[in-house]
């Protein structure tokens, strides 16, 4: 999918996205709710949310925060049942929310590898990020904290549908304020750093491209204390100091520092 720079602000779609998780660990937890909020600035979004039966139990301590608990996954789909109605409402869209795409994007395209569907790569604005750089005097950074301090009302907190939700405000209320300074296209809020690519520097968009034109990968890596290894692997996160791959061969989500990455094809 291509995103041309020089559409106006107002012509992007923008989707709010959300998980909850039976618990932080990647490697170990899963996804037990998503939720969605799409539109363009000034239009109502569609908002979507779906619970999702995991494959392993809820952590007592990611309970007390979401709290959602397994009698409320009792009925819910597994995650590929409703994995290509996500996959095609995040189509085309900016991503946004809190973090969204070293933890939200993260959990969600190691989900669709796991059950063998190709992960997606979408370019993407943290409000976390956004928040601490145009709101002056912001001390704490939690979502509801940054919505509080725009004037915006959240009512439930912690849950996937009301999360993303919350996300697209807080980034409709912090545009107009970046319009006025002459920031009018989706490539001015690339130049700028407010839309990370899914793929940091020549190496990552090299590794997406290949992903993307051959679909598969395998690349050469030089492993803690055990040399270099050539693994067939599907990308997840591709941003940040540590890129995540899950390995076809062994089935498990593995990190590597881009300067590792000794070679690929």
């Amino acid at each position: 999918m291509q995103y041309p720079h020089e559409i106006p602000i107002e012509q992007v779609m923008f989707a709010g996205f959300d998980i909850e998780t039976t618990g932080v660990s990647p490697r170990h937890d899963r996804i037990i709710e998503m939720g969605i909020a799409r539109a363009r600035l000034g239009e109502s979004p569609e908002i979507v949310e779906t619970l999702v039966q995991p494959s392993v139990p809820i952590h007592p301590a990611s309970q007390r925060v979401h709290g959602i608990t397994q009698d409320m996954l009792s009925d819910a789909p597994p995650f590929y049942q409703v994995a290509m109605d996500y996959l095609e409402r995040l189509e085309g869209t900016v991503v946004v929310g809190h973090n969204v795409l070293e933890f939200d994007l993260k959990f969600f395209n190691l989900e669709l590898v796991r059950e063998g569907f190709r992960p997606v790569f979408l370019p993407g604005i943290d409000t976390k990020s956004l928040a601490r750089r145009l709101i002056p005097d912001l001390r704490r950074t939690s979502l509801a904290s940054v919505a509080e301090m725009l004037g915006i009302r959240a009512d439930v907190v912690h849950r996937a549908g009301s999360d993303a939700y919350l996300g697209l405000r807080i980034l409709f209320a912090l545009l107009p304020g970046l319009m006025r300074d002459g920031i009018r296209t989706l490539g001015h809020l690339v130049e700028q750093g407010y839309v990370r690519w899914p793929a940091r520097g020549e190496l990552g968009q090299a590794l997406l491209s290949r992903f993307v034109e051959q679909g598969f990968l395998e690349i050469e890596v030089r492993l803690d204390g055990r040399g270099a290894r050539r693994i067939p692997v599907l990308p997840v996160t591709l941003t940040g100091h540590r890129w995540d791959f899950f390995d076809e061969r062994e089935e498990k989500l593995f990190s590597v520092a881009p300067q590792d990455i000794l070679a690929f094809q």
